[in-house]
């Protein structure tokens, strides 16, 4: 077990932005874009789990856009939204009514 990262992203992308930020050390794999089909295909998320030893049911995808979710829940994960700043922003001021 452990933590992957699924990501749209190129492989050197990823690569780039673990290195640069000293967060390699946390993940075990990744599935990046060229590895295979794109969410909201379950296929990343399976191919996560297989890397990682365990069944998507066991895991928990969290993403932060619908695909990432759509693609956990076929894959058979639990899938758990979150809000990126720029949304929650958005969704905030719209709620105030500063933002229409």
């Amino acid at each position: 077990a452990g933590v992957a990262v699924v990501t749209g992203r190129p492989r050197h992308d990823y690569d780039y932005f673990l290195k640069a930020h000293n967060l390699g050390h946390l993940f075990k794999c990744a599935v990046c874009m060229e590895d295979g089909p794109h969410k909201p295909d379950p296929w990343p998320v399976a191919s996560a789990a297989a890397q990682l030893g365990v069944k998507p049911s066991e895991c928990v995808m969290v993403g932060d856009t619908p695909d990432d979710i759509v693609a956990a829940v076929k894959a058979g994960a639990v899938g758990v939204g979150v809000l990126t700043p720029e949304e929650y922003a958005r969704k905030t001021l719209s709620a105030d009514g500063a933002v229409q």
